[in-house]
């Protein structure tokens, strides 16, 4: 497999798929290490929610990447861990060192109804310190997509994801953290025909900086919100070549960590040209609740017309 452990993993992992098992052994030191860094993990720490991340590689990648220096909770739409296991390949090794790393793994999660998932009722965001308030300082959605390849008009395939991404900025607003960014990586001619700007506009959501191309660690993980260093890569956890030499378009900074973009485990063809990223902050309300604009934010556009939920 692909996947290298980062972290000391359980004896045994079961792939959920019938013939495919690992046997992974740790020593008593290492099971001490592990408990001792899941028991040292501060209220300070960068709190990151990944959604729609259908094989976890994504979130996979940011948690070696950045180590125990993070709170992530890696979320998938896939209904359970029998379903991820049994479609993709990997995803075994993949889950069972997101665990170990001390991420949180939740499935069946839509990253269009986030607010009901991630609220005091359900314990399932991460607390800032008052009572029953759940936030993330950056929530991510990595390349979406609704599938759709029975739609052949143009016109009705960029007006579903619209509808997408409208619903997925609605649905992370509340559970942003003040400061925070909630996130899209799109490519080709996306950015335009989804109107991804305008969409984030509608919930009160404006740009923090430039997009720009998810190639290097100042986009994926600027500065100004992520203070720490990354952990040094390992050959060993290296996407494979056409991932990061970009044959398929633009070479994704995490690709030196793992992550593969693709919409399924047998696409090894998705193109990411002209990939950019998009970071959004919230703007104030007109009764001036809720976090200012930066200083650096562009004016929100105009509103369209409200778009149908997404398929």
């Amino acid at each position: 497999s692909r996947y290298q452990p980062a972290w000391p993993v359980p004896n045994i992992v079961d792939a959920c798929t019938e013939g495919i098992k690992k046997c992974l052994f740790l020593s008593p030191r290492s099971l001490h290490k592990m408990a001792r860094g899941a028991t040292e993990r501060s209220g300070q720490e960068w709190r990151v929610l990944t959604v729609g991340d259908g094989d976890l590689s994504f979130s996979l990648s940011i948690a070696r990447a950045c180590g125990h220096q993070i709170s992530l909770t890696a979320t998938t739409r896939l209904r359970d861990e029998a379903t991820l296991c049994a479609r993709y390949g990997g995803a075994a090794l993949a889950l069972a060192e997101l665990r170990a790393s001390g991420a949180r793994v939740l499935f069946d999660v839509d990253a269009t109804a986030l607010g009901g998932r991630f609220d005091a009722a359900s314990g399932g965001g991460c607390c800032t310190g008052a009572a029953g308030d759940y936030r993330f300082d950056a929530i991510m959605f990595n390349f979406p997509h609704l599938g759709l390849s029975h739609i052949e008009q143009p016109a009705l395939y960029a007006q579903r994801h619209r509808a997408l991404l409208a619903h997925y900025f609605a649905s992370a607003r509340p559970v942003l953290a003040a400061g925070g960014s909630v996130r899209v990586a799109l490519a080709g001619q996306q950015p335009a025909q989804w109107a991804v700007e305008q969409m984030a506009a509608r919930a009160r959501l404006t740009l923090l900086q430039p997009p720009a191309a998810p190639v290097d660690r100042a986009t994926v993980f600027p500065a100004a919100a992520v203070g720490f260093a990354l952990v040094e890569q390992r050959t060993e956890w290296r996407a494979r070549r056409k991932w990061r030499n970009g044959d398929l378009g633009a070479a994704h900074f995490l690709a030196r960590y793992g992550y593969e973009h693709r919409r399924h485990e047998g696409d090894a063809a998705m193109r990411i040209d002209g990939a950019l990223e998009f970071h959004f902050g919230r703007v104030c309300d007109n009764n001036g609740a809720g976090e200012a604009s930066p200083a650096t934010a562009a004016a929100p556009a105009p509103a369209p017309a409200p778009a149908p939920a997404p398929a």
